[in-house]
């Protein structure tokens, strides 16, 4: 009986012991089915925040670096004025249509903004790549070798056009030079505007999906990592603007192509094209791989119990029966929400004076860089 009573009093401690254990891995699995990341680094919110911190950096060196490179395209590929104009408002066209639908569609809490965040750095990514593209498609930079210095054209010799009215076929060969001109340059301009089309729906992404995920699971953080997040413009803009402006234009346009020796001008001729794709180029491999550990971030982070703030627990327990509803929503009936959204927004005095006024800004920006 003894025996009987040792055993009897064993067993229940095996058993407690392995409803531990099991406890502890059931614990575990509803960690990775509640959609938390196995390493923690993808679990913390100022990995993310830094993340998005590097990321911004790259985006406003190019935006500001391809901004300050204007008057090279013009001079490289013959732009004109209002070619150079809808370029710039490409970029922002395209982020004003993109940013409401990701916003709507893809940002809601249920929504796994991270992986559609890196969808978004991809494209921009894709979009440096396009706008380079010109310089590798098309033949090196001939520049004007009789000291037209006011052609600033692609053709070598096009000061001769038109100089000898009774040579023969003199100015056939100048038509056939300026059709060939025309042709490159509508081309590269095609490639232009469709990366900045491309470069306006990756901000799309970048800018509505990665500040509502730092501000849904920062806690009592929020407010300083969102200005750090912010804080990446200042970096980004003088870097781009500055120092790559000055690095990358003081190097020959084909550098890489044609004999160096065989140059004979320098940076104060005004004959001179930098190599302006030099930022695009390195710019665009690096978003798509600073894209790749935005994919392992969660669709939802842990929030640390110091760190909630009042209201925080309604939030994520509203969350399951939210999601539970939205997947019995219709299309129609999200479309309707999106265009109540927009109506509310377009009603809002203070959001449409501050939309303005940031546009204005930008134009003014403009409107003095082309003077």
């Amino acid at each position: 009986m003894v025996v009987a009573d040792g055993a009897n009093n064993e067993k229940p401690e095996e058993e407690k012991e392995a409803e531990t254990t099991t406890a502890v891995t059931d614990k575990e699995s509803e960690v990775a089915s509640d959609g938390h990341a196995k390493f923690w680094m993808f679990n913390d919110i100022r990995v993310f925040s830094a993340l998005v911190f590097i990321i911004t950096v790259v985006y406003g060196s190019v935006l500001s670096f391809m901004t300050g490179i204007l008057y090279t395209l013009e001079k490289r590929y013959g732009l004109t004025a209002e070619q150079l104009g809808i370029l710039q408002s490409v970029n922002s066209i395209t982020l004003m249509c993109t940013m409401p639908f990701v916003a709507h569609f893809f940002g809601k809490p249920t929504d796994h903004r991270p992986r559609w965040l890196g969808v978004g750095v991809i494209v921009l990514g894709i979009a440096y790549l396009v706008s380079v593209l010109p310089q590798f498609v098309f033949p090196p930079y001939e520049y004007d070798k009789v000291g037209n210095y006011s052609s600033g054209g692609p053709t070598a010799g096009s000061g001769l056009c038109g100089t000898s009215p009774t040579t023969g076929g003199g100015d056939d060969g100048c038509d056939e030079a300026k059709q060939d001109t025309s042709a490159e340059s509508q081309k590269a301009y095609t490639f232009f505007v469709v990366g900045n089309a491309l470069s306006g729906i990756g901000y799309g992404f970048l800018g509505s999906l990665s500040l509502s995920y730092i501000d849904d699971f920062a806690g009592r953080k929020a407010a300083l990592l969102l200005g750090f997040a912010d804080a990446a413009w200042g970096l980004g803009l003088p870097l781009g603007f500055g120092v790559l402006g000055l690095a990358c234009l003081s190097q020959y346009v084909d550098f890489n192509r044609v004999d160096m020796a065989e140059i004979d001008i320098d940076e104060s001729d005004p004959r001179w094209v930098g190599a302006w794709w030099l930022v695009g180029l390195v710019g665009g491999p690096l978003m798509i791989l600073l894209s790749v550990p935005l994919f392992f971030f969660p669709k939802r982070l842990p929030i640390d119990e110091n760190d909630r703030v009042k209201g925080a627990e309604e939030s994520e327990s509203e969350q399951p029966e939210k999601s539970n509803n939205s997947k019995g929503t219709s299309l129609l009936h999200s479309v309707k929400d999106f265009l109540l959204m927009t109506l509310a927004l377009i009603r809002n005095p203070v959001f449409m004076l501050l939309s303005f006024a940031f546009q204005g800004a930008v134009l003014v920006m403009c409107v003095f860089k082309s003077i």
